[in-house]
């Protein structure tokens, strides 16, 4: 009789919806683990829906349920009433003023990236700054898988429409213009940030490749005089995108919001505590790289001995084993530095979400940058200077394999190169042009074009089975509901968005131009050709191929600028030693001498000269920049003062009333579980009948 009723509630609350789910502002999908035997709850996930309930109903959310298409999960709509958003918005401009943040002065010219990203921050944040503290995905809240904004269905199809009429203008100014506006108004200025960054970022390219291609017809590869406007023209675009971010962030009236960053945990340590903690990982990734790059070298010689002293039969094959080694043992490695990362920053307890999210990326870039340059690194600084060394061990080689071959008498004897061995001359260059060329093709296929294939995999029942896929239930929307609640379930499928993937791919492509690009003059043409087809691709996938991402704002890109700084550095010594160590780029091949062609310390010394000339401009430029940008505030003491107010005081006093008859939510919640476990095997049966 109980269940009966339950059903019957259950049909009747998803036939005659009381509000339009289009007005709520996010959509937060839940799962409930049932028995399979009897279709119900399991205790725990029971009182996780009861707890997740009444929590949003006690943080004064208006709260909606619906079905999802997942066996085991369904809908939680909430939203932020007009008078209570109203209170958020005084709150926030409070705060916002003591840094002369002007973002959200006027009411009327709220977007709807400010109101997201508003309610956002009351879901998200702690109780002791007026949020609920419930962090999707992460600790006790790990039931709530995803969210999504629920207006993200309208805005992606509106994007869609500005990327088809955009799609082959690369350069035009008033579809730029257009697609800021929309990112603006619907994902805010963090994601904007970076699809105006990778169009400036393009123009360089264009002119780059214009040089590139004069001084490869010209002077050839190896060419001092593309060296040093590589280095020019690198250092522009560094300034010019230091420059770009403060001039928008003014545009955008978002200076300073990054002292007003989303609080990550009540439990804040003294700043010098956290400073601490953050040098004491420097043993953890100086001992991390060495490892990485032990792997990476071990690796090289292997490659050398397989390809260019031994001598056997089988070669061919042979050969692809250092290959495969270091695509297995580098993403290994990779795995377990960034896990490690991960439990380092629960220790390093950052106060904020932003600090959290820039303290991980500083550490991944170390490994980031190592994985990327080291092999080249290698080929430039070890093995063309020093390669012709191997010939005085060649002896030593013969007789060490020769008594490995006796020691093992199922082996054959294995044939090595015993004189006259001289190194590959054109290794630098064909290892670069698989860095520049064959490298981000496959990049390419792998962000774009698998997910596609899998995608399609999956679509097919006993394929999805076996890719992981979860079982689906059919649902009954309402004719009101059926499109939006299609779409928001095809969005929470999808997966994830970290706008910091797209950075680090530009930024890793300009690491190889600024550092080796004197390779390779023209190779710079093959980076803008991708590049233009990335951008657009960047901009269709967060339209149509991840989860939208709940709109956020932020006053630069930082710490990518600072990364792309240190790449110009490094590779103010790199590419002028390499330039110089192997000028014109005609390398001989010798047994008894190295291939470099000028003496080793006047190459150092000029490098070094370069790199110091290089830091020089950017400091002078950055204090132009700064000085042309600067904006005095108020005292930081009296900000931190008046902020802890507003906060203390939006915390709700007393008992506040319910907005939702949260019992009912949490039977209906119960049944909707218990409704699609029973539907699957009512189905299953009905097959079998036939």
């Amino acid at each position: 009789m109980v269940e009966a009723s339950i059903k019957h509630k259950t049909k009747q609350a998803l036939s005659t919806p009381n509000e339009d789910l289009s007005t709520y502002d996010l959509v937060l999908q839940v799962y409930s683990p049932a028995d399979a035997k009897t279709g119900a709850a399991l205790p725990e996930a029971s009182i996780g829906i009861q707890y997740l309930l009444k929590t949003l109903d006690m943080n004064r959310f208006k709260i909606a349920v619906r079905p999802d298409s997942i066996v085991d999960s369904f809908l939680v709509f909430i939203k932020v009433e007009d008078a209570e958003f109203e209170q958020l918005v005084k709150k926030a401009q409070k705060v916002d003023s003591l840094y002369g943040v002007s973002q959200l002065d006027s009411f009327d010219k709220i977007t709807p990236a400010d109101r997201l990203r508003l309610v956002n921050a009351k879901l998200t944040s702690p109780k002791s700054e007026g949020g609920a503290e419930i962090t999707v995905g992460e600790g006790k809240w790990s039931y709530v898988g995803s969210c999504v904004p629920v207006s993200s269905v309208k805005a992606t199809s509106q994007g869609l429409d500005i990327f088809k009429k955009s799609a082959y203008k690369f350069f035009d100014a008033s579809s730029l213009k257009q697609q800021t506006g929309f990112l603006l108004k619907n994902f805010g200025t963090k994601y904007t940030f970076y699809f105006k960054v990778v169009s400036e970022y393009s123009v360089f390219l264009v002119v780059l490749s214009a040089v590139g291609l004069a001084s490869q017809y010209f002077y050839g590869s190896l060419s001092k005089v593309f060296t040093a406007l590589n280095l020019i023209i690198g250092a522009s675009f560094y300034l010019c995108w230091y420059g770009s971010e403060k001039k928008w962030a003014k545009d955008w009236n978002v200076v300073n919001v990054g002292h007003v960053d989303v609080s990550r945990t009540d439990k804040k340590d003294p700043p010098y505590k956290v400073l601490l903690r953050k040098v004491l990982f420097a043993p953890i990734a100086l001992g991390s790289s060495l490892n990485l790059v032990f792997y990476q070298f071990a690796c090289f010689l292997i490659e050398i001995f397989l390809n260019e002293i031994y001598q056997g039969p089988g070669k061919m094959f042979l050969s692809l084993v250092p290959t495969i080694l270091v695509c297995s043992i580098v993403p290994v490695c990779t795995f377990f530095y960034s896990t490690i990362i991960s439990y380092y920053l629960k220790f390093e307890n950052n106060p904020t979400k932003a600090a959290h999210s820039k303290s991980y990326l500083i550490k991944m870039f170390l490994y980031n940058f190592l994985s990327s340059y080291v092999p080249l690194l290698i080929t430039s600084f070890v093995y063309l200077p020093g390669g012709y060394k191997v010939n005085s061990y060649l002896g030593k080689i013969d007789s060490f394999v020769a008594d490995f071959s006796n020691r093992n008498a199922k082996l054959p004897h294995i044939p090595v190169l015993t004189k006259d061995y001289s190194v590959n001359s054109l290794r630098l260059k064909t290892q670069f042009t698989y860095f520049i060329l064959t490298n981000q093709i496959v990049g390419v296929f792998m962000e774009f074009g698998l997910p596609f294939i899998l995608r399609k995999l999956a679509a097919v029942p006993a394929l999805g089975k076996l890719l992981g896929a979860p079982a689906s239930a059919p649902v009954k929307d309402s004719d009101k509901e059926k499109e939006l609640l299609a779409g928001l379930r095809h969005k929470l499928a999808l997966p994830a968005y970290d706008v910091n993937d797209d950075y680090r791919q530009f930024i890793l492509q300009f690491g190889f131009m600024i550092m080796f690009g004197p390779t390779w003059s023209s190779s710079v043409l093959i980076s803008l050709a991708i590049e233009l087809i990335q951008v657009k691709a960047d901009f269709f996938k967060i339209m149509k191929l991840v989860r939208p991402p709940t709109a956020d704002r932020a006053e630069s890109s930082y710490p990518w600028p600072l990364f792309l700084k240190t790449l110009l550095i490094i590779g103010s010594f790199t590419s002028v030693a390499i330039t110089l160590m192997y000028n014109g780029g005609d390398l001989g091949a010798y047994v008894d001498k190295s291939s470099v062609k000028t003496s080793l310390p006047a190459v150092f010394l000029a490098a070094l000269i370069s790199c110091l000339l290089m830091q020089a401009g950017l400091y002078f430029g950055e204090s132009l920049i700064d000085e042309y940008y600067s904006d005095p505030g108020s005292e930081t003491a009296k900000r931190e003062k008046v902020i802890c107010h507003i906060l203390k005081n939006s915390q709700p006093s007393g008992k506040a009333a319910s907005l939702n008859d949260v019992q009912s939510l949490i039977t209906e919640s119960l049944a909707l579980t218990a409704s699609t476990r029973k539907v699957v095997p009512a189905e299953k049966k009905g097959k079998k009948a036939e």
